[in-house]
C-alpha cells in the first residue's frame, strides 16, 4: 500500500506542477505523450486534430475479453487567464477562461506567468492584476510586470495562474493550484498504469480532453471524431466542489449520479455501485448528484454515449476560499480508492458490460422477491369482508 501510494503521489506532483488553462495544455499534453510512451508495448497513443488525447491498452489476451471497454475521462485544463494584447511596455491584457472570481482583480492578486512553448521546468514571470479591461468581444484582466526584461518576453502563447504552490501533500491532504483537474488526469494515468504494468487481458483507456472550462469545448469536439467507440462505456472524471453537495472530503470518491445539467446512464451508476460495494469492508464510497457545476459526462450523455462519472470532493473550489485566493484541496484516500475503483471496474470478470448485465438482474430479482412476498398479503386485504361502517364510511 506505501508503494502504491508514494508511486501515485510522485505522478500526481509531476502532473499538478504542470502550468495549464483552456487553450494552454501544451505542457500537460507533452508530459502525457511521454507518459504514454513509457508504458510498453500493450499502450499506444491517439491525438485529434483539437489536441484531444487518448491513451490505450490493450491487453496481449484482450481478444478474450468480450464486450464494451472502459474508457475513463479527464480534462487537461483549469481555469486561467490567455494573452490577447500589449497595453504597454509593462502592461498586458490577459483574457478570462473559465471560472474566476472576478472581485480577485481588486486585490493586485499576483499571477505567475507562463507560456507554452517553454520547457516544463520554465520558471515563470511574475505579474499582479491592475483591474478589469471593458472589451465587448471577451472579460479580461490588466496584468503589470514589474521588470522590464521579464516583460518583453509575454507575448503570443503567455497565459497566467494563481501565483500558489503547485503541489503539497501533507497529513493526507493534497493541495494545488489545479487539483481541478489535474488530480483527475493524474489518477487516470495511474490506473491506466496499473492496468498496464499488470497486462490485463483486456481493453481500456483515457481520454484527455482540452478547454473544458469554456463550456467543454474539447470533448464538443471528441464526440463526433474518431477517437470514440460508440460501443464503449465512459467514466467521467472531475474534482467536484464538496461544499455544494455535502460531500466529505476523505469519505471516499464519489460515484456521480449526475451534475446540474444530467442525469447520468443508471446501469453505469448501479454498476459502479455494485462493484464498489464488493470491494472489501474498508474501501469507502459516496454516491451523490453533485450539481453545484456541470461536467463532460452531460456532452457525452448528450451524444447517445454510456457515460457514468466519479469525483474527488473539492474543497476551494476554483481557488475560491473563505478569505480569498487559495489552493484546491483534495484526500489522497479518495484519489487511491478512485484508482481502486477504476481498475477494478475495467478488468472486473466478463467485462463491464457483464458487471452492468448483472446488477440489473441483481435489481430485478431484489425487487421481484418483494413483489412476491407482498403479492398475497395485498390479494388478501382487497378481498376481506369489510366492517359496516367501513362499507358506510
Amino acid at each position: 500500500m506505501a508503494r502504491e501510494k508514494n508511486q501515485f503521489l510522485e505522478l500526481a506532483q509531476t502532473v499538478m506542477s504542470l502550468p495549464t488553462a483552456p487553450f494552454c495544455e501544451d505542457l500537460v499534453s507533452g508530459f502525457v505523450k511521454e507518459f504514454a510512451a513509457g508504458l510498453g508495448e500493450t499502450a499506444s497513443l491517439e491525438e485529434d486534430d483539437f489536441g484531444n488525447l487518448l491513451l490505450t491498452h490493450e491487453g496481449t489476451e484482450a481478444g478474450g475479453h468480450p464486450g464494451p471497454s472502459l474508457i475513463a475521462t479527464a480534462h487537461m485544463d483549469h481555469p486561467g487567464l490567455v494573452y490577447e494584447d500589449r497595453l504597454s511596455k509593462r502592461e498586458f491584457v490577459f483574457s478570462i477562461k473559465g471560472g474566476i472570481p472576478r472581485q480577485f482583480a481588486k486585490k493586485a492578486v499576483p499571477v505567475a506567468i507562463y507560456n507554452t512553448s517553454g520547457s516544463r521546468s520554465q520558471q515563470p514571470i511574475a505579474g499582479k492584476l491592475q483591474g478589469i479591461v471593458k472589451r465587448a468581444d471577451v472579460p479580461a484582466f490588466k496584468l503589470r510586470v514589474s521588470g522590464k526584461s521579464d516583460a518583453a518576453a509575454v507575448g503570443p502563447g503567455s497565459f497566467a495562474m494563481w501565483d500558489l504552490v503547485p503541489f503539497t501533500a501533507r497529513k493526507r491532504r493534497i493541495r494545488g493550484r489545479a487539483c481541478d483537474d489535474l488530480a483527475g488526469v493524474a489518477c487516470g494515468l495511474h490506473y491506466l498504469r496499473r492496468l498496464c504494468l499488470a497486462d490485463e487481458p483486456i481493453r481500456a483507456g483515457l481520454l484527455l480532453t482540452r478547454a473544458e472550462e469554456v463550456g467543454f469545448g474539447g470533448m464538443a469536439a471528441v464526440v463526433d471524431g474518431p477517437l470514440l467507440n460508440r460501443s464503449d462505456v465512459y467514466v467521467n472524471i472531475e474534482c467536484s466542489n464538496a461544499a455544494v453537495a455535502s460531500a466529505e472530503v476523505g469519505g471516499g470518491p464519489v460515484i456521480r449520479v449526475g451534475d446540474r445539467l444530467s442525469i447520468f446512464d443508471p446501469e453505469v451508476t448501479a454498476g459502479m455501485c455494485h462493484l464498489a460495494n464488493r470491494l472489501g469492508a474498508d474501501f469507502r464510497f459516496q454516491r451523490k448528484l453533485m450539481d453545484g457545476g456541470a461536467c463532460e459526462a452531460s456532452v457525452m450523455m448528450q451524444a447517445g454515449l454510456r457515460t457514468g462519472a466519479v469525483a474527488l470532493p473539492l474543497e476551494n473550489y476554483h481557488n475560491n476560499g473563505k478569505k480569498g485566493l487559495r489552493a484546491e484541496r483534495i484526500h489522497l484516500d479518495d484519489a487511491l480508492n478512485l484508482v481502486k475503483l477504476l481498475a477494478a471496474l475495467a478488468s472486473s470478470h466478463g467485462g463491464i458490460g457483464e458487471l452492468m448485465r448483472a446488477t440489473s438482474a441483481h435489481l430485478r430479482s431484489d425487487l421481484n422477491r418483494g413483489q412476491q412476498q407482498h403479492a398475497d398479503r395485498l390479494r388478501q386485504t382487497m378481498s376481506a369482508p369489510k366492517l359496516a361502517s367501513e362499507e358506510t364510511a
